[in-house]
Formats: C-alpha cells, structure tokens, sequence
C-alpha cells in the first residue's frame, strides 16, 4: 500500500484565490471567526468568496454548509452588484477600503439592506484578498464551543462512536476490538494472529511516511510490558481512511502479577491536527486580518481587562497597543457612557448573547470619539463560564456628526412643514372664504342692483350724468324736488343753463378739464336759479368715467343743495366776528387781572414790611426797658412784658400766614418727580420734633409730578398740628399712602385727643382755632393753606376724627399729577 498518499492540507493557493482546483474549506480553520458577532468573510482578489462565519452565511436561505466559490456579486441585487462591480475596480487600483449600502439576493429578509465595509489585505505591493464586515443589525448566534474541543470529537458525534480499544493475549492474538477499532484498521470480526495483522494495514510513524517497526506498535510495546503514553502512529487500512493515532497502551496483569496480555486506547486525531495545522494557519490569517481592518478589534477578560487589541487603534484612538494591555476598557470610557454599557454587559452576560452597543471613548488628545461596538462572550466548552469577550469597534464619529445634522435639518423641515401646513390652511381657508364671499357678492350684487335703483330714486341729492359736450343724459328723480323742473324736460339740456352768469366761468373750466381727461374728479359750489325763481346753493362733486364698450366717457356726479349750509356759514361767520371781539376784551381784561395781581403782591409785600417794622420796634422797646428797669421791675411787670413781646411774635406770624395764603394758587413754580418718601424725611428734619415722639411712614411711597414747595408745604403743617396739639409728649403721627382708580390719597393719622365732628370745617377757615392763643401758640391760618393747596393741585382734604380717637387728616391729588 502507498504510504505517500496521506498528506491532507490546504494550499496556500487555496488562500489567495488562484486558480487551482477549488476544494471545500473548512469551517474549523475560521472557528474564531465565526465567534464574532458581525458577518464576515473573505473574499480572493477577483471578489470570489472563500471564507464567510456564520453571521454571513445565516444572511441567506442558503444551508450553513455550503461554502462553495461564488461571485459576491451573485449574491446582491443586480443594481447593487453592477454599481458594486464599477466600485470594486476602482478601489482595486486604488488599494483602499470600499463602503457602500447594498440589498442582499435571496436573503432571509426579503429587500434587506445592509452597510457593508470591504477592507483589502495588501502583501508585497499587492491584494492577495478582500475582507468584509456587515452591519446587517441582526442578533448573532450563540458562540459556539472552543474550535480544538469540538473537532477532536466531530467524528464521534456523527457516528455515535467512542475512542477504538484493541486488546491481544499473550500470544499477541487479537481478542478485542471495538467497531471504531475495526474502522480504524478495517479489521475483520474474528480473531487474527499477529503474523496476519500486515496483511489488512499499514502502520506508519506519525509523519506518514515512515514505516512503523514492529518494536514500536503501541500495542506490541505493552504486551512486552511497557506502558505506553500518547504514542502517535498512521493507520493505512486496506479499506478506509488514512488515519493519525494517538495510542495509550498498558499489559494486562492478572491479581497474581501474571500478564495476560496488553491492551490499547486510540484517538483518531487525524482531524484535531489538520484542524490545528488549520488554526495555526486561521490564526495568522486573523492576524494579518486584525492588523490591517481599519475597525478595532479587542479581546478583553470578564473583567473588562484588554488581552488584545489591533494596531488600528492607534489610528483611531492615538494610542499604542501595547500601552492599553492589562488596562481596563471602562478607563478610555467616556463617564456618561460606562454605567449604561455596564448594565448592557451584565445583562448580555448572564444570557451569554451578544450585544451592540454605542458609547464614546477618549482619544489620547483628550477628545473623546464615538464608537458603534458589536460585541460576543466566548464561553469555556467544559464549565460554561465566560472566557473572554470579543469586540469589532468601529468610529461612527462623523455618522453621529450627519445624524446629528440631519435631525437639525429634519427639524427645521418638520418645521417648514408645519409652517406650509398652515399656511396652506390658511390659504385654502382664504379661498373658502373667498369663494363664500364670492357666492355671496353674487347674491347681493342682484339685491345691491335693485337696492341702486331704490337709493338713486330715494336720495335726497341730485344724481346726474353728463356727455362730454355738456349735456345731461340722466337725472334722478331729487332733480325736480331740488330744482323744481320736470326731469324728462330737463335731459339733453345743458347744466350751465340754470346756472348764475358769475358762476359760469368756473364751472365751465371745470367740465371742460374733465372731458378733456385733464382731471379725474372735480369738487366745486355755484348758484342757480330754481324753477319758483329762488336762489339755491348747489355742491357739485363730479368725476370722469372712461368708456367701456358699449357706454361712452362721460361726466357723473352729485349736486348737493347746500343752501342751507351756506346760510349757517354766513351766520357763523358773524358770529366769529363777534367772537373775535369779545376775545379781544378778554385779553384786555386778562392783561388789567394780571397788573391788578401784581400790584397786590407789591401792596401785600409793602403792607406786611410796614406792619412788621412796628411790631419789631415794640419787641425791640420792650427788651430795653426791661433791661433799664430790671432793678425795679416785678414778676408781674415782667409777666406782662412777655406776654407784650407773644402778642407782636402773634401778630407777626399772623401778617406772613396772610402774606402765605394770599400767595397760594398764583405764584407757580415747576413740577418735578418727587419721591414722596425721601420729601417727608426732609420735612421731618425740619421740623425738630421732639425725640420721644413716633414718625411711622407705611412703605411704599409713591413717586409723583408735583410742585415740590407745596407738597412740602403741605406735609409740614399737617405733621406739626399733629405733634403740637397732641396730649402726650410719646404721642404717634402715621403716614400712609393708597392709590384709588384716578387719584392718589395720602393720610396723616394721630393718636392725639381727637376734633369733635362739628369742628370739622371749622378748622379749615382762616384764622380758626380750637384752643385759646394764649395756651397754644397758634395763627389759625395753617390748615387753611393746606386746603387751599390742595384744591388748588385739583384735590380734596377732609379729616376724620372723633374725640379721644386722634385725627386722621386724608387728602387726594389727581392721577394727572402723577
């Protein structure tokens, strides 16, 4: 038998697309592949597929199994692949990556569009393959078990069959072997003596080539006593398979220590060593692929903590792979972004599905970048606990940049949306309503014809049409009525007939310019005379109408009999005159008023001055004579002597409340914005009240246009009566102040004795008093200034008291003063 024949392997060839005989690949050599949870594959320089994991092939309705060489472009939608086909070439010479939205044919999803990112593989200068990753936003399938557990056992599986046991006496007959022994050697069921076990198999050294010696059977070495540990060997049987061994052999030993015989344990491992030669292969096959995706790809522990990442991080993140091993993925991971993908993890682990995921990372600069993530646990094949996680990253940076961007232009879309919307709502609104107003027009331009006719029938003014030589060719019915004319006699006569000859100059330029088109519409006045011979007053206000076929241009328009008016204008014009005469004598009257007031401000000046001179002489005499006869004075002489100087110091204060009074309402000063708050802490000042008496001003204080001297004025009389006249020396003055609808009203309460109610106007005359002038020193004349302020301003005061109650003295200003 040739021992040459057993050497099963793929070809380099097989990997770079030429165009060598196509044999099956397979699935072992891409197990971890197939881990990933995104559709991939590979693809040779032409764009044949020789590779795709699950995720791709479970796009379509096609079976798992099928791996055969098939065009890419077979497997899209004809507009895609021709679009595809034009790109391919183009990116080809180029050498870089190709993105492009395509509908798969004969997928799962009828229509279904993916994003597809082909990434070509370049060696020496060259692409020896194409590589895709798909965002086909399907789950993954479960991750299946570790690639080198599950091929050591396929074949088992599939035939039902455990491990090949082989058992010899101690002549070295077989005596024992199992149906995978049998397939193993293709041994008959009978017992065979050694010399006959050449006849039916080969035997080679685990190369292959090299014939096994008879010392080194396994099963030949333990009858001899040896014990034999993962002995490989070839098995070439005359019917079957070339089989790789791994043998274990023990003698067999009776409990007295005789050897009975030996038996053996064989593993076919054919499969679990081209299935590592495969992984082997796969594994640099996913590293070139790894190391050349512009994608990141990253392996980390349960943990979280980085096994592996490709080199293409540095492009996108700035950082070095080596610098982010044994370093957790959470530390690049943006803080608003951990604690959801925390929970997104947790969940997918206790699952043990894989996940997409969307979060931002930290560039080595300190920027931070999105990353779409699609992400699958990979499980331990014995314990079914999770072994590490694997993680395709792709930068979708400047995606959310457009999506971003579209949603702002989205919005401002839905925004002009809304706002045409309503518009033409609007507008068709508008048109409804036109086309009711429309159908309504219609109806009232019947009514509105017979309503014409009434009004020109009915009205009072005369209604005329002329032609354009002058002639009336209509007239309604006021005509006669006005005039006194019969209608139909009057048309085709010519207006200017009835007409005053001193008024015909002027109406007959008139309707000339109008005729002529020289003016549009024309206003004037005239006389005529009437039918009974009386003069009436007509207002022409005529216009021009250009001709509309069939009428020609003419001259309308009213004649309004204005006799009457003219009557009131010449006797309102008398009585302007007469008007103007008596304004005349006003102003003489205003003028002698005005002269009179200024020689009674000189004579009340002068009189006060002369009064007060004596009075300060007797004031002045009666301190020198006290002061000569101080020796010999008594307290009754000097008593009298005060009470002489409190009389003039009276008498004196009554000549300026006289001066004061008489002054108020004539001598005008400006008006200004006067807080009211910071005015009465000015007045209090002033005034010097005792310490032990309580000022309470209620916030807020209006600020008002006034005259500020006489607000001053007003306050200050009205604080000092109620801090003069109050029982107690503690006594409390309470200001306030209270808008109602157009006036402001200010009060001044006290909690003194209180006026009694028949006193009340009483004290607002001049010279009034309630007190004897002899207990309070007093003129009488103050609240009389301060009502005759306050009138004057346009006010009222009025006080409210009862006795024993205090006083509350209120007075109003207008809002115009405000």
């Amino acid at each position: 038998m040739d021992t040459n024949t057993f050497s099963p392997q793929i070809t380099s060839n097989h990997l770079h697309g030429q165009p060598e005989e196509a044999q099956p690949i397979d699935n072992s050599a891409y197990q971890r592949m197939d881990a990933i949870s995104v559709p991939i594959w590979v693809a040779s320089p032409s764009g044949e597929i020789l590779f795709g994991n699950r995720r791709w092939w479970a796009l379509f309705n096609t079976p798992l199994h099928r791996r055969d060489r098939c065009p890419l472009a077979a497997l899209l939608q004809p507009a895609d692949a021709e679009l595809l086909n034009a790109q391919w070439k183009t990116y080809h010479k180029l050498q870089k990556a190709l993105e492009v939205d395509v509908c798969l044919a004969g997928s799962r999803v009828p229509q279904q569009q993916i994003y597809m990112r082909i990434e070509p593989i370049v060696s020496a200068g060259k692409i020896c393959e194409w590589v895709g990753t798909c965002n086909d936003n399907q789950a993954p399938p479960s991750v299946s078990r570790q690639l080198d557990e599950e091929r050591q056992l396929v074949d088992a599986l599939l035939d039902n069959l455990s491990d090949g046991i082989v058992a010899c006496n101690l002549d070295g007959v077989l005596t024992l072997f199992n149906r995978a022994s049998r397939n193993f050697h293709g041994l008959p069921q009978e017992p065979i003596p050694a010399s006959d076990w050449a006849n039916h198999y080969d035997l080679y050294r685990a190369d292959g080539t090299t014939p096994l010696p008879t010392e080194e059977i396994p099963l030949f070495r333990a009858l001899r006593g040896e014990s034999i540990k993962n002995a490989e060997m070839v098995i070439a049987p005359e019917r079957g398979p070339t089989r790789l061994i791994l043998a274990n052999g023990e003698p067999i030993l009776a409990t007295d220590g005789r050897k009975l015989g030996a038996v053996a344990t064989m593993r076919d491992v054919t499969e679990q060593r081209r299935a590592e030669r495969q992984l082997r292969q796969s594994e640099m096959r996913y590293r070139l692929l790894a190391e050349n995706i512009q994608d990141v790809l990253v392996e980390t522990t349960p943990a979280g903590v980085v096994r592996y990442v490709s080199a293409s991080v540095h492009n996108r993140l700035g950082y070095e792979p080596d610098a982010l091993i044994g370093r957790s993925l959470m530390e690049l991971m943006h803080p608003e972004d951990a604690a959801a993908l925390n929970r997104t993890r947790a969940i997918a682990a206790s699952v043990f599905a894989p996940y997409h995921s969307q979060y931002r990372m930290r560039h080595s600069d300190g920027s931070y970048l999105w990353f779409e993530s699609s992400s699958s646990v990979v499980c331990n094949a014995t314990t079914g606990e999770p072994r590490v996680s694997i993680a395709l990253l792709r930068d979708i940076t400047e995606r959310k940049q457009f999506e971003a961007a579209i949603c702002e232009l989205n919005d401002d879309l839905e925004a002009r949306v809304e706002q045409r919307t309503a518009a033409l709502e609007r507008l068709n609104f508008h048109n409804q309503e036109l086309l009711t107003r429309e159908q309504k027009a219609k109806f009232d331009l019947g009514q509105s014809e017979q309503q014409y006719r009434s009004v020109v029938n009915n009205v009072r003014d005369i209604i005329f049409k002329l032609d354009l030589s002058g002639n009336l060719t209509f007239l309604n019915p006021a005509w006669s009525e006005v005039m006194g004319y019969d209608r139909n006699t009057s048309l085709n006569t010519k207006l200017s007939s009835y007409l005053f000859d001193a008024d015909l100059p002027s109406y007959e330029k008139a309707i000339e310019q109008l005729c002529q088109g020289e003016e549009s519409g024309r206003r004037l006045e005239f006389r005529v005379r009437t039918g009974s011979g009386d003069l009436c007053w007509l207002e022409m206000d005529a216009s021009r109408m250009e001709a509309t076929e069939p009428l020609p241009a003419c001259v309308t328009g009213i004649l309004t009999d204005i006799t009457q008016r003219k009557r009131s204008e010449e006797l309102l014009q008398a009585r302007a005159e007469e008007l103007e005469a008596i304004n005349a004598s006003l102003l003489q009257t205003t003028a002698l008023v005005e002269r009179r007031n200024r020689e009674l401000d000189q004579f009340a000046y002068v009189t006060s001055h002369d009064l007060k001179a004596p009075l300060r002489a007797i004031a002045n005499l009666s301190h020198w004579i006290e002061e000569d006869l101080e020796d010999v004075l008594t307290e009754e002489t000097r008593h009298q002597m005060n009470l002489l100087r409190s009389r003039v110091e009276r008498m004196e204060a009554l000549i300026n409340g006289l001066l004061q009074y008489s002054r108020v309402g004539r001598t005008g000063t400006e008006q200004i914005r006067v807080d009211v708050a910071v005015l009465l802490a000015e007045v209090l000042e002033m005034l010097s009240l005792p310490p032990e008496c309580r000022i309470q001003i209620d916030d807020p204080m209006p600020t008002i246009v006034t005259e500020k001297l006489l607000l001053q004025q007003v306050f200050s009389n009205l604080i000092s009566n109620a801090v003069k006249h109050h029982n107690r020396s503690d006594g409390q003055v309470r200001i306030s102040a209270t808008r109602e609808r157009d006036r402001v009203v200010f009060s001044v309460a006290d909690d003194g004795p209180g006026i009694a109610p028949q006193y009340h106007e009483k004290i607002f005359s001049i010279f009034q008093t309630l007190e004897a002038r002899d207990k309070t020193e007093n003129t009488g004349i103050g609240l009389s200034i301060v009502k005759k302020i306050v009138e004057t301003s346009g006010g009222s005061i009025q006080v409210q008291s009862q006795p024993g109650r205090g006083a509350t003295f209120t007075f109003s200003l207008p809002i115009s003063q405000l």
